[in-house]
């Protein structure tokens, strides 16, 4: 397994949500950036690039360093979890490049947000499975559903956390037990075998640093997903409404209103059958009520260390054509 770089951004909490939306008042004036889909050695180049570009405000650094202590609430962004999955990964590298460059530009409102939080950006969290779908794209110009959504082990990471809804779904029913921190971290580590490299890295991550907000990106449709993903009835789909459910939902309307097309209650669903018009209801769902999840990674940021994460999905072709990576980034950039 290729190591995970990130790079870490001094960055802000009230515009956390919408850091890929509404980031400044105007157009960009040139958009010279190259879209093209970023290997992983290109992905480490321009990580290295910015960071030696823009070093006041970054620092490239791998999962398993420690973290650095400070009073600055903690922000993170991960993309590219399935490898299939590549806008997230590709509009990442975009924003990595976009922060640094209108930094030193003195855009104020780019200075105030990094100076006043801290924003940590996992382009990647599966290189392996992007490798994997890249392949199949190249040879037959689309990727399967499925092709290079899991890892080098076959392992879909979006199914491979520690289950702990079971746990507090358990606390609920007895009126015992803690509703937060639920998993002793080092004791999983230990006996769960099943748990795989990428994600024993998050785990550890998630414990150093104490992250206050997060998205994880992803792409197969267009929705702003929040806790719970898992059913408390094991119920195919319900839905499942955490202790804070009022606060996910404004959370995922702070993303979904502000984007072009995710809220348009005219836009047509990806799911062609009709079934799925998240449109039509603010461009936001319960992960229940879509389709139950265990062991994912949402539920697990929440009910392990109390980061409130929501799920992002930023497209219905989960790999489109580097031609279509531009417009993807507007989409998420400009809302008027």
């Amino acid at each position: 397994m290729r190591d995970h770089h990130r790079i870490m951004f001094q960055s802000v909490i009230g515009l956390f949500f919408v850091a890929l939306v509404s980031l400044t008042e105007g157009a960009v004036e040139k958009d010279d950036f190259n879209y093209v889909h970023h290997d992983y050695d290109s992905t480490i180049r321009l990580l290295q690039e910015v960071n030696s570009k823009c070093p006041e405000i970054t620092r490239l650094y791998n999962l398993s360093e420690p973290s650095v202590q400070n009073r600055k609430p903690e922000f993170k962004y991960v993309g590219n979890m399935h490898g299939n999955e590549v806008v997230g990964k590709e509009l990442l590298l975009r924003l990595v490049v976009y922060l640094c460059d209108e930094y030193l530009k003195n855009n104020e409102l780019i200075r105030f947000l990094l100076q006043n939080t801290r924003l940590h950006i996992i382009p990647t969290m599966n290189p392996d499975g992007w490798e994997r779908a890249s392949e199949d794209f190249k040879t037959n110009g689309t990727v399967g559903w499925l092709t290079g959504r899991s890892n080098y082990n076959n392992v879909d990471l979006n199914r491979n956390f520690p289950d702990l809804n079971k746990v507090i779904y358990e606390h609920e029913r007895t009126g015992k037990g803690p509703n937060n921190h639920l998993s002793k971290l080092q004791k999983a580590l230990e006996l769960d075998k099943d748990l795989q490299p990428e994600t024993r890295a998050v785990m550890k991550w998630l414990s150093d640093i104490g992250f206050v907000l997060s998205a994880n990106l992803h792409g197969g449709d267009l929705v702003a997903n929040y806790p719970y993903d898992e059913t408390r009835t094991g119920d195919s789909k319900r839905y499942t409404a955490c202790p804070d459910d009022g606060t996910f939902q404004y959370l995922a309307e702070s993303y979904s209103f502000l984007h072009k097309k995710m809220a348009d209650p005219n836009r047509k669903p990806c799911d062609r059958m009709g079934g799925d018009n998240f449109g039509k209801q603010d461009g936001i769902t319960n992960g229940g009520a879509w389709y139950s999840v265990g062991r994912g990674m949402q539920d697990y940021n929440y009910l392990e260390t109390n980061c409130f994460e929501i799920t992002l999905e930023l497209g219905c072709d989960k790999f489109p054509p580097a031609d279509q990576l531009k417009s993807l980034w507007e989409d998420n950039m400009e809302h008027c």
